[in-house]
């Protein structure tokens, strides 16, 4: 009886790996994504495919805003580097948090991202980024 209850507690934790696995590499795809539209200025469409939970707390034009200004103060984004990651589930669903140093153009940053994963896709639910260029330019 023992035996059956680690081995099924150790296959409940291989899944729940395998699927945060997989939750960080969809998360972790976005990310490239979401600098690619910022590259581009495609900010209503980044502001359009987030998660309603971001959606319900800023409006499109204060978001499209906030991008604009990232992107007019840090410049292009180049290189980023992982700093740590974390799974959490939820009965809202999955949420993947990643950060980076991220090398932009006109200065580095640190970024903090929120990623809802769900049927292989994610949604930006908040976005955090920090560097002494947006207050000095």
């Amino acid at each position: 009886m023992l035996v059956r209850t680690i081995l099924g507690l150790l296959a409940i934790t291989f899944m729940a790996g395998c699927s945060a696995s997989t939750d960080k590499g969809i998360a972790e795809g976005a990310v490239t994504q979401f600098h690619q539209r910022l590259n581009t200025g495609a900010y209503k469409e980044m502001y359009s495919v987030a998660d309603s939970k971001l959606r319900a707390v800023t409006n499109e034009s204060d978001f499209v805003a906030l991008m604009a200004a990232i992107h007019k103060k840090l410049g292009a984004h180049q290189t980023k580097a992982a700093r740590g990651w974390h799974v959490n589930w939820t009965l809202e669903g999955t949420f993947v948090s990643l950060s980076y140093e991220t090398r932009f153009a006109e200065g580095k940053a640190t970024e903090d991202f929120v990623w809802r994963v769900r049927d292989g896709r994610a949604q930006l639910v908040s976005y955090n980024v920090n560097s002494p260029q947006l207050i000095l330019k």
